[in-house]
C-alpha cells in the first residue's frame, strides 16, 4: 500500500480541492460540481470526521461523516451519519475504499459512537463493511387523473403556502415530532441541512422550479408539511410529514389538486404509509421498494443495550464480525419494554450471526426467521428464532430520509 489514509486539513486550500475534485470526479453527479462543494458544502465540514485516502500527497479517496442522534425502540442513540464516499476512478480496485471504511469504523468506535448509517448509491459495497439494510423506502408515481380517493377526507383544519423563511421556523418542529415516533429518523436535522432548503440553491434543482411549501394548521398548530417542485408536467414532492391522519391526508389532496400537472412523483416513502389504502384505485399507485437506509452496530453490546424490545426474553447470540474485531463473541441480552441488559457470555450460543445481518434484523427491518430462511442465520437452540422475532419486532415499519 503506497498510499495514506488521515483526516483532510479543510482549511489547506490544495487538500480541500483535491477532495472537492475527488469527490466531483468519482460521484459524477448532481451537488458534487467541484463549484457546488466548495461553496455549498465546504462551510458545513466537520473536518476532524474527514478522512482522505492520499497517493503522492494527492487525494484520492474520500469519507466523511457528522453525529446526529437515531431514534430506535425505545429511545435514541447517537449515531454517524456517512456521506461524502468515493475513490477516483484511476484508483479504484486498489483496496482505497476499504481502507477508508476501515479506518471510520475504527475512529467512530474510539469515539464512542454506537451506529453508524448510510445511504447507498451501489447495494453491493458495504455489506462486506458489516452494514445491513436498516429501513426500505417506496418511490412512488401516479397519473393525477387517478388520484381519487376511495372515501371523502374529513380534516378540520386548512392548508396555506408559507414562505421560505417562514418554512426555515416551522418546519423543524413538525420534523422532529414525526421522527420522535419513527424508528430509523433522524431525531432532528442540523440548522445547515434546513439552511440549504432556504438558499434553494438553483444549480440543483435539476431544472425544475424553486421550491414551494405548504403546511397543514389545525388549532393554530401546525400538524404536517410539504415541500414540492414542479416542472412543465410533474409535481415532484420532496419531502412530506404529518402527525396526523388528518394532515397527511389533506397535504396529499393538495399535492394531487393542483392543476395543470400530469403526474404525481413522491420518492423516498415509507412501505407502511397509508396512502396505498386511500386510493380509490391503489393499482394505479406505482411502487418501487428498494433499500432507504443501510446501518452499522459499530458497537455490538451498546447497540443491544440501547434500545427496547417489544417482550421480555433472553438470548444468546454469536456475532462475526471480522472488520470490527472488537464484536466478535458472544452475547447474553436480557431485553423487554422497560430496558436491557448485554453482557459477554460464555454460554453456547442460541444464534449465530453475521454484524452485517444483526444490523438488518436491529431495528426490526427484517424478522430472524426470514434471515434464517435466507441461509444468514444459524439457530443452535429450538425456540430462539421465535424468540428473537418477538422481541426485535416493531409495530411500525422503520423509515429514514436521509438529508445529510
Amino acid at each position: 500500500m503506497d498510499w495514506e489514509i488521515r483526516p483532510v486539513d479543510g482549511d489547506n486550500e490544495e487538500e480541500f480541492q483535491g477532495w472537492a475534485t475527488t469527490l466531483a470526479t468519482a460521484l459524477s453527479r448532481g451537488r458534487y460540481s467541484e463549484e457546488n462543494i466548495s461553496t455549498i458544502d465546504r462551510p458545513n465540514y466537520q473536518w476532524e470526521r474527514s478522512l482522505g485516502a492520499f497517493d503522492n500527497g494527492k487525494v484520492v479517496g474520500t469519507a466523511h461523516s457528522y453525529r446526529y442522534q437515531l431514534t430506535v425502540p425505545g429511545g435514541k442513540l447517537p449515531f454517524a451519519g456517512i456521506g461524502w464516499v468515493s475513490v477516483r476512478p484511476t484508483h479504484r480496485r486498489r483496496g482505497i475504499l476499504t481502507a477508508l471504511m476501515i479506518r471510520q469504523l475504527q475512529d467512530l468506535h474510539e469515539r464512542g459512537e454506537t451506529l453508524a448509517t448510510l445511504g447507498a448509491s451501489e447495494s453491493i459495497i458495504y455489506g462486506r463493511y458489516g452494514y445491513g439494510i436498516g429501513a426500505i423506502k417506496e418511490n412512488w408515481r401516479i397519473e393525477r387523473k387517478h388520484t381519487a380517493f376511495s372515501a371523502p377526507i374529513e380534516a378540520p383544519g386548512h392548508t396555506s403556502f408559507v414562505s421560505p423563511s417562514e418554512m426555515r421556523e416551522i418546519f423543524p418542529g413538525v420534523y422532529e415530532r414525526v421522527a420522535a415516533d419513527r424508528i430509523g429518523m433522524a431525531v432532528s436535522r442540523p440548522a445547515f441541512v434546513w439552511d440549504s432548503w432556504l438558499a434553494d440553491y438553483e444549480q440543483l434543482r435539476g431544472g425544475s422550479s424553486p421550491a414551494f411549501y405548504v403546511t397543514y394548521e389545525e388549532d393554530g398548530r401546525v400538524d404536517g408539511y410539504v415541500c414540492y417542485r414542479t416542472t412543465d408536467d410533474t409535481l415532484m414532492v420532496r419531502e412530506l410529514m404529518a402527525t396526523s391522519d388528518a394532515a397527511y391526508a389533506s397535504l396529499w389532496q393538495f399535492c394531487f389538486g393542483v392543476d395543470l400537472k400530469v403526474t404525481i412523483e413522491a420518492p423516498g416513502h415509507a412501505v407502511d404509509e397509508p396512502l396505498v389504502w386511500m386510493l380509490a384505485d391503489s393499482r394505479r399507485l406505482q411502487r418501487l421498494r428498494t433499500d432507504a437506509m443501510w446501518i452499522r452496530l459499530v458497537h455490538v453490546g451498546d447497540a443491544l443495550i440501547g434500545r427496547g424490545y417489544a417482550q421480555n426474553g433472553r438470548l444468546v447470540i454469536e456475532v462475526h464480525d471480522p472488520v470490527c474485531p472488537w464484536n466478535e463473541g458472544c452475547y447474553e441480552l436480557e431485553g423487554g419494554p422497560e430496558g436491557a441488559e448485554c453482557r459477554p457470555s460464555s454460554e453456547s450460543a442460541q444464534l449465530v450471526i453475521s454484524a452485517a445481518d444483526l444490523a438488518a434484523a436491529y431495528l426490526g427491518t427484517v424478522p430472524f426467521s426470514t434471515l434464517k430462511h435466507a441461509g444468514r442465520v444459524e439457530e443452535r437452540s429450538s425456540g430462539a428464532l421465535a424468540r428473537a422475532n418477538a422481541m426485535f419486532s416493531t409495530s411500525r415499519e422503520p423509515w429514514c430520509i436521509l438529508h445529510w
